[in-house]
C-alpha cells in the first residue's frame, strides 16, 4: 500500500485523531477530519490549517477518500460509520493502517480485560535489555506516529483494545497474548459474542510460524484456541 494514493477521512478529533493527522499529513494524498463537536472542531481547524474539518455527517463527500481511520471508542453504530459502509468505504483503527503501511515490522500484541496496560509495561522492560522497542496503547506515542518515527525499532509492543480490533480485519501480530476474558463495553459491542470475536482476532488472524501466548485457566479462552 502507497501511502501517496491515499485519501483518508479521520474521525474523531482526539488524542488518536489528532496523532493520525500529524503522521500522516506529510505523505497521504489528503487527510481530513470529523469531529462533531463545534469547539472542537474549530480547534481542529487551527490546528491543522490545510485540512478539511467536516462536524455534520451531510456534509462529508464519502466519495472522495478512499478510507475513514476510526478513533477507537467511538460507537460502531454512529451515522458516519453506517454512512460510511453504504458508501463502500473501508472502516479501520490506526493499528490496521499502520500494519498495511509496514507489514515488515515485528508487532507483538497484547489483549484481555483485565491488565493490559501492566503486562505490556512489563514486556516492554523486560524486552528492552535486549531489543530496541517500541511500547504502544496506553502508554508511549501514538500508534501511527511511532511507526512513521520508528525505522530502528526491533519490537513494537502494543496493547490492543476490543475497539481497535473490531477495526483491524487483517492485523497480523508475531506474537500475541489475551490475557483473560470477561464481561466488559458489552453496551458497545451489543453481545458478550461479539466482544469476545473482537479479542479473539488477535489470535486467529496469526500464522503457523507466529507464537500465541493464552491464559490456559480462562475457560472462553480454551475455546477459541
Amino acid at each position: 500500500m502507497k501511502i501517496s494514493t491515499l485519501s483518508v477521512l479521520i474521525m474523531g478529533g482526539g488524542v488518536t485523531g489528532k496523532a493520525a493527522a500529524e503522521a500522516l499529513l506529510p505523505a497521504a494524498g489528503r487527510v481530513a477530519i470529523y469531529d462533531e463537536g463545534k469547539e472542537k472542531a474549530m480547534e481542529l481547524k487551527a490546528a491543522f490549517p490545510d485540512v478539511a474539518v467536516y462536524d455534520t455527517v451531510e456534509t462529508v463527500p464519502f466519495s472522495e477518500f478512499t478510507l475513514l481511520l476510526k478513533s477507537p471508542g467511538i460507537q460502531p453504530d454512529h451515522p458516519l460509520l453506517l454512512r460510511a459502509e453504504q458508501a463502500g468505504l473501508p472502516v479501520w483503527s490506526d493499528v490496521e493502517l499502520a500494519y498495511r503501511l509496514f507489514p515488515e515490522r515485528t508487532i507483538a500484541g497484547v489483549t484481555g480485560t483485565n491488565g493490559k496496560t501492566t503486562t505490556t509495561a512489563l514486556l516492554c522492560h523486560i524486552a528492552a535489555q535486549e531489543k530496541t522497542v517500541h511500547c504502544l496503547g496506553n502508554i508511549g506515542v501514538g500508534v501511527l506516529p511511532a511507526f512513521f518515527q520508528g525505522s530502528d525499532a526491533d519490537l513494537y509492543i502494543i496493547e490492543l483494545s476490543s475497539f481497535q480490533l473490531t477495526h483491524s480485519p487483517s492485523l497480523r501480530v508475531s506474537v500475541s497474548g489475551i490475557l483473560n476474558l470477561s464481561p466488559d463495553h458489552i453496551n458497545w459491542h451489543k453481545s458478550m459474542e461479539a466482544y469476545v470475536a473482537a479479542k479473539a482476532r488477535l489470535l486467529l488472524q496469526q500464522e503457523a510460524e507466529d507464537t500465541a501466548v493464552i491464559n490456559r485457566d480462562e475457560p472462553l479462552l480454551q475455546e477459541i484456541a
